[in-house]
């Protein structure tokens, strides 16, 4: 489906030592993340510059130990399932001439002599 995006990826941490004597363990765990999103420019022309996206963090609630810390006797649980979606709008997400002009002249609007202008580019 034309602007329908997906992704994902597997985030892995190691075992680790939570004291300094290494007598207590951090055991190791693995997290699951996940992201959807839609560019509405391609269901209307008129809607261009504007997507959605879902984004979510350990997708699979998984329950773990993220760290203890050395000298306390306090150890920190990981962040559970996080779900955030986002709507954005970006103004003049078509290729107008400013986009162009930072493109071919790398230096801002106008680029004449390294002044700004608001005239089109000349470079």
């Amino acid at each position: 489906m034309a602007g329908l995006g997906t992704g994902a990826g597997v985030r892995y941490i190691g075992a680790s030592f939570g004291d300094p004597m290494n007598t207590l363990v951090v055991p190791s765990y693995g997290l699951m993340d996940a992201t959807i999103s839609y560019d509405f420019a391609y269901l209307r022309p008129d809607l261009a510059g504007l997507k959605l996206q879902v984004n979510a963090t350990n997708l699979f609630d998984k329950y773990y130990v993220s760290t203890c810390f050395t000298g306390l006797a306090y150890c920190g649980l990981g962040a559970p399932r996080r779900v955030l979606a986002s709507l954005k709008y970006r103004w003049n997400s078509g290729d107008g001439y400013w986009r162009q002009d930072r493109r071919r002249c790398g230096s801002g609007a106008g680029c004449t002599n390294g002044r700004a202008s608001s005239a089109p580019p000349s470079c």
